[in-house]
């Protein structure tokens, strides 16, 4: 994905427009699904209301940050912050939760810290701060996507959850781009 992502970039689409068709587009190929299942007579407006939550602050958060990294950063290193969300994962659930995590998981968490850190010290010399933050951010919101969802989730549909997270990421870029006028439907086509 990041490689399309930069390709994209280099195209001329921008974040707010990259991020509307993906959202849409995921929810185009999900929704017909969650129709043929009758999963969505089981969606109440509380269940809607998670979704949003679910989807502002977690997959929509957590993407725009990592879209937004790999506009700063090399895709490889943006891909390796984004996927340091399991550390996040064990701190919020340690945070909120008062989850107590194993020998086994610390230990696990430890090589992935020393990993990343070994390749933020040898390979981020061309990277900025704000790309490196943005690429922690996307673990941070992601992370909280993880925690937070599998909570919120447990008793609700995981495909109707999948369909309106999507739909109203969607939804939200498509009217924040169309009211801050960032959302380009005129692009030029290359040959």
């Amino acid at each position: 994905m990041p490689v399309f992502v930069k390709l994209a970039y280099a195209g001329g689409v921008n974040l707010v427009t990259l991020l509307a068709a993906r959202f849409a587009l995921a929810a185009i190929v999900v929704w017909p699904a969650i129709f043929f299942t009758g999963q969505l007579s089981r969606v109440g407006i509380k269940d809607v209301g998670a979704y949003l939550l679910l989807s502002l602050v977690g997959y929509g958060g957590a993407s725009t940050c990592y879209f937004a990294a790999l506009q700063r950063i090399p895709a490889s290193l943006a891909a390796m912050l984004f996927y340091a969300y399991p550390l996040f994962v064990v701190l919020w659930e340690v945070l909120f939760y008062r989850a107590r995590p194993g020998a086994e998981k610390l230990a696990a968490l430890a090589l992935a810290v020393a990993g990343l850190l070994l390749v933020l010290g040898k390979g981020s010399g061309e990277a900025s701060a704000i790309g490196l933050l943005l690429g922690a951010g996307s673990a941070v919101c992601y992370a909280a996507y993880f925690v937070f969802g599998r909570r919120l989730l447990r008793q609700r549909s995981p495909l109707a959850a999948t369909g309106f997270v999507l739909l109203l990421a969607a939804a939200g870029f498509w009217l924040y781009g169309g009211i801050s006028g960032q959302l380009l439907l005129d692009l030029p086509v290359r040959a």
